[in-house]
């Protein structure tokens, strides 16, 4: 259990880490360092969308129009 575990949840955080250099918090304090955490957690998922719809070739900008 423990090596499948480390093979879906460890993969975000060294992708975080060693590719997108975010190695420490720049701020101080709980409610702070979970504002800074869920905006890279944002960014991660913005890239995660962007690379499937040019992946499968989806028009981005169609797909959101549809969906407002």
């Amino acid at each position: 259990m423990k090596k499948d575990r480390s093979a879906k949840a460890e993969a975000p955080f060294g992708n975080s880490k060693y590719n997108k250099k975010f190695t420490h918090f720049l701020l101080r304090g709980t409610k702070y360092v979970a504002v800074e955490f869920t905006l890279l957690c944002i960014a991660l998922n913005i890239e995660k969308i962007f690379t499937y719809t040019q992946a499968h070739n989806i028009d981005l900008s169609a797909a959101l129009k549809a969906i407002t």
